[in-house]
């Protein structure tokens, strides 16, 4: 992905993180040098090679040879609990970790048999005995795995979301002409986990840009100067805090519904930056919709447009039969294109029922993906999105299924029935709601056995016991009437 920007970067920075500097040169040759390691080891394409080295050079050279190698990296998370952690490395079907000093012993217990895990770190004084790029085997083809990255899944089991080279190469010559800013300073400052770091990883490497990589928890207390920031409009508050080191150019946010009058405040404080909104489900490699507000363009009230499809995409309203719903007129979004994933990893039912054959298409194969989401188009050829058919959520850019917390509260001894919501605002947080056999159970008690099981972004903020869960008449769990029972 880098090779033919070496030439002409050179040694020129490509990665800044504290008071490492690393050069294209230096980075061509470290993902060369650990490629052929790779090749060496008997990696072949299609194979899964697992990576856990967070949001690090470490992680963006790994990531970088594992694709040269023809190979796909699934980033470990291992901050997860082990349960998660293990089900995540064998639906992935990963048979190779790199891992750092300290980490080998805790993913082997974990791992099957078949997967070997390896100590790796990248040290900067062996970037310059690599091989040289040019002696690799050939690009990838279009069709083949690049990535798993996993979502929420409804039944307490993530989803791995498959992605194929073309997929993010389409994603990525788009932004790198959509974004000219990506070839100035970008930050990083989100694992590869979370896939809108792939824009300025990605991005920023294509476009002969410098990438400023900061650790997550610190990263808006010393916001670093940058052109390019990718985040979500939960970020928006943090960013404005450091008026004057607000991105100078361009600042995307996506994973949520984006607020004009949020926009609107942000931009009193820091003028300078262009805002666009960008919508992508990880099924659909990163983004597949942006709408861009210019400096002197007044930003409308309420939710913002998603804008229109990019390049390489389609997306359609569709009714329940699957027919284009009229100009003004909602159904829900069905997403084709070139930047549609393969599918989900080891879930041959789950990517039956969301990957769907595309109708309006002579080519063979090719599938939309049913994205769960509603809007509609307006005459000037805008998506506007208006909510979800399901219980799907957004808290700080994870996408979250409400099924996903409530089978874990289920597990927890004494839990008989479950219901979490999310009950939005300035501060969204997640409720969760028990009906148990034992009365005297506590919902403190309970909140610390899931928070030992799932990842921090689903622990929510409260566990309430209830005698019995609300419904409405037609038997559903009433969410509406829940909400009301986390007031004071």
């Amino acid at each position: 992905m880098i090779g033919d920007v070496v030439a002409r970067m050179g040694d020129e920075p490509a990665i800044v993180k504290d008071d490492v500097v690393l050069s294209y040169r230096e980075l061509d040759q470290a993902v060369a040098r650990l490629s052929a390691d790779l090749r060496g080891r008997g990696v072949r394409a299609e194979d899964r090679i697992g990576i856990t080295h967070g949001t690090s050079i470490d992680g963006a050279v790994a990531a970088l040879a594992v694709m040269e190698a023809g190979a796909a990296f699934v980033p470990l998370e291992t901050s997860y609990p082990d349960a998660r952690l293990r089900s995540v490395l064998n639906d992935a079907g990963v048979s190779l970790v790199l891992a750092p000093e300290g980490l080998k012993s805790r993913i082997s217990d974990l791992a099957l048999d078949s997967c070997h895990v390896e100590e790796w770190r990248f040290v900067k004084s062996d970037a310059a005995t690599g091989p040289v790029h040019a002696e690799l085997a050939s690009t990838p083809h279009d069709t083949q795995l690049a990535y798993i990255i996993f979502t929420s899944g409804s039944t307490g089991r993530p989803k791995g979301v498959m992605i194929s080279h073309g997929a993010i190469a389409n994603y990525i010559g788009w932004a790198r002409t959509e974004y000219t800013s990506l070839g100035g300073r970008a930050l990083l400052h989100s694992p590869l986990g979370f896939d809108l770091t792939l824009t300025a990883l990605f991005g920023a490497l294509a476009s002969g840009g410098c990438i400023v990589m900061c650790d997550p928890l610190s990263c808006f207390s010393e916001l670093p100067n940058a052109d390019f920031v990718k985040g979500t409009p939960s970020h928006l508050p943090f960013i404005s805090l450091m008026n004057g080191k607000s991105p100078a150019k361009e600042l995307v946010l996506g994973g949520e519904s984006l607020i004009g009058e949020n926009v609107e405040w942000w931009r009193s404080i820091n003028a300078n930056a262009e805002i666009i909104n960008e919508y992508g489900p990880t099924e659909a490699t990163v983004g597949c919709t942006a709408r861009r507000w210019s400096r002197a363009m007044p930003v409308p009230s309420g939710v913002l447009s998603l804008g229109k499809p990019i390049s390489g995409c389609e997306v359609h309203v569709l009714d329940a039969e699957l027919a284009p719903v009229a100009v003004g007129e909602v159904g829900e979004l069905y997403i084709s294109g070139l930047q549609v994933a393969r599918g989900y990893s080891a879930m041959p039912g789950g990517t039956a029922a969301c990957f769907v054959p595309d109708p309006f298409t002579n080519e063979r194969g090719r599938r939309m993906y049913k994205s769960g989401d509603f809007g509609w188009y307006d005459h000037d050829g805008e998506l506007h999105f208006t909510g979800r058919n399901d219980s799907q959520v957004k808290v700080s850019g994870h996408r979250i299924e409400l099924g996903d917390i409530e089978a874990n509260l289920l597990r927890a001894p004494g839990v008989l029935e479950a219901a979490a919501i999310l009950i939005a605002g300035a501060n969204p947080q997640l409720f969760g709601f028990v009906r148990t056999s034992d009365p005297s159970l506590d919902g403190d008690a309970i909140l610390r056995g899931i928070r030992d099981c799932v990842p921090h972004y689903l622990v929510p903020a409260k566990v309430i016991v209830v005698p019995d869960l609300p419904r409405t008449q037609n038997g559903k769990i009433d969410r509406e009437r829940l909400g009301g029972l986390t007031e004071p």
